[in-house]
């Protein structure tokens, strides 16, 4: 029974972090009233408070490797990833622009540390593939466009160095050249597929809130709506 009620006791933790820090993020850009803007607001605030509490763990974890391995390098980068969720966690007046744009640079930041360090048999492309989606959930169409470019340049010239013999000769490798070629040519296609996928939705979502809006601010009657907390959400 000690188990199921301690993950309770984290879920509810992590929830309740999770909104009040969506909730002073809000507050700070009351100009923001879309929907999309509070979801957008609301997963930002997840993955922050996500890489406090699962990357602190996961980079004592990795504490044995890094020692042993000697990889301070993404020792440094792992650090100042949970640093950087800190800041974006307490101090508000920062812009929600400002916390997306930085928070998805680091993503890019820690998988090419990651590939760098270990090699492209990590979990280095899981952070590139995260990077793209997320900067199409979070900005929008063209981020997501430009972050899947960015991780096929990155990845084109990380496979090229391995596949030349100047780089990577410690690392654990595929079968074949060919292999990871064909590996890095599928990951980018997936990428670009879901990234694109997933902005084109959110901009369809967005345009037609935009339209319903319209007709929600010119008409006599009053609409509005609430919260779970009956706090008023739209008037």
């Amino acid at each position: 029974m000690k188990a199921p009620t301690l993950g309770r006791t984290l879920l509810y933790f992590f929830l309740k972090l999770q909104k009040r820090v969506a909730g002073r993020m809000i507050r700070f850009e009351r100009q923001q009233q879309d929907s999309l803007f509070r979801w957008r607001v609301n997963i930002l605030s997840a993955i922050l408070v996500g890489g406090i509490l699962f990357g602190s763990a996961a980079f004592v974890s990795a504490l044995g490797l890094i020692l042993r391995e000697n990889t301070w390098g993404l020792a440094v980068v792992d650090g100042l990833g949970v640093l950087l969720c800190l800041v974006f966690l307490f101090v508000t007046q920062i812009p929600f622009k400002i916390r997306s744009t930085v928070s998805l640079i680091s993503f890019f930041i820690i998988g090419a540390a990651v590939i760098l360090s270990v090699g492209p048999l990590s979990g280095g492309p899981f952070w590139l593939f995260a990077f793209a989606v997320l900067s199409g959930v979070l900005i929008g169409h063209w981020a997501a466009l430009g972050a899947v470019l960015l991780n096929t340049c990155f990845l084109g010239v990380i496979g090229y160095l391995i596949y030349s013999g100047r780089f990577g000769h410690a690392f654990p490798f595929f079968n074949t050249p060919q292999a990871m070629v064909a590996a890095l040519v599928n990951f980018i296609v997936l990428n670009a597929i879901t990234s694109v996928s997933v902005s084109a939705l959110l901009n369809g979502l967005n345009e037609s809130e935009r339209q319903y809006r319209m007709i929600a601010e010119n008409v006599d009657d009053v609409i509005w709506s609430t919260d779970l907390g009956l706090g008023f959400t739209y008037v």
